[in-house]
C-alpha cells in the first residue's frame, strides 16, 4: 500500500511531479527537441530522486532503473541531464 504523502498517495505524487517536469522542459529551447520517451524516463527518475529526498527512503530500485534505462535507451548518468 502507497503511503499518503501531503493529502495525495505516492504515486500520485510522483505522477504530479513527472507531469510538471515534463511541461517546464517543454519551455526549454535545447530540452523540448529530444526524444519523447527520454524525456519522460528523465522527469519520472528526477520525480523519484525528489520524492526520495522528502521521503527520507529508496524508491528507485534495480528494476524501476532499468525499466527506465530501456524505455529511454540512455544510461543513469544521462537520465539526470536530459530533464
Amino acid at each position: 500500500m502507497l503511503r499518503v504523502f501531503d493529502g495525495h498517495n505516492e504515486r500520485d505524487f510522483i505522477y504530479r511531479m513527472s507531469l510538471y517536469l515534463a511541461k517546464m522542459c517543454m519551455h526549454h529551447e535545447e530540452l523540448c527537441v529530444r526524444p519523447p520517451s527520454q524525456m519522460a524516463a528523465s522527469c519520472i527518475y528526477v520525480a523519484l530522486k525528489i520524492c526520495e529526498q522528502m521521503r527520507k527512503k529508496t524508491l528507485i530500485n534495480k528494476h524501476i532503473l532499468d525499466k527506465l534505462l530501456e524505455a529511454s535507451e540512455m544510461e543513469e548518468k544521462s537520465l539526470v541531464k536530459k530533464a
